[in-house]
């Protein structure tokens, strides 16, 4: 059987700082999430994580989707996380592409809630699952040309100042990660080859 292979990649790099808050930065957060979730996922026998970017360094959309089809992925997690001028936004969402039929939707709702039942003790809520259509640009490119089912996790606000708190705990990101690593793991197993689309 064919070892399934996740493509994780964490948002922004290099001189994209993504949002900056109360001394944190969402490319150094994406990369110390997606490396704790790659470990979790390499300890499972069955499932492989491999990262668009292992260091700090900028990556266009473009260069994200050709590493995730030069890997053969067979699903690709973007981790970012949010902000706001808003001090009071705050939660956890995922996006996946406007054009997504049942199986992505599928795929998306099991992930989400997966991860939103772990968050939910924590006080950090639920905002939903979401199009690409929804988010601020109206348009997330790296979802609508993946090669492989891809979903974008915005697991919740640096920008304020009760969820930002949860970022400065290793334990707690740890955990996250665990969580996230299994219920995509769980998605794999469901399913021999997931769906393009």
């Amino acid at each position: 059987m064919k070892e399934s292979i996740i493509c994780l990649d964490p948002g922004h790099g290099g001189v994209e700082y993504g949002v900056k808050a109360y001394g944190l930065s969402e490319k150094d957060v994406c990369l110390d999430m997606t490396r704790r979730i790659a470990a979790y996922l390499n300890r499972h026998g069955k499932v492989r994580g491999l990262l668009t970017r292992a260091g700090d360094t900028a990556l266009d959309w473009r260069e994200r989707i050709r590493q995730a089809e030069d890997i053969e992925a067979d699903l690709l997690l973007s981790i970012h996380t949010n902000g706001s001028e808003n001090p009071m936004e705050a939660g956890f969402e995922t996006y996946i592409s406007g054009c997504a039929g049942l199986d992505l939707r599928s795929l998306q709702a099991r992930l989400h809630n997966h991860v939103a039942a772990f968050l939910r003790p924590f006080g950090i809520w639920d905002r939903g699952k979401k199009y690409d259509s929804e988010s601020y640009r109206g348009w997330i490119p790296l979802l609508e040309e993946a090669p492989c089912p891809a979903i974008q996790l915005e697991l919740f606000y640096l920008t304020h100042a009760g969820e930002k708190s949860w970022y400065r705990h290793s334990r707690f990101r740890d955990a996250l990660a665990f969580t996230i690593a299994e219920g995509a793991a769980l998605l794999l197993q469901r399913e021999n080859r997931l769906p393009v689309r």
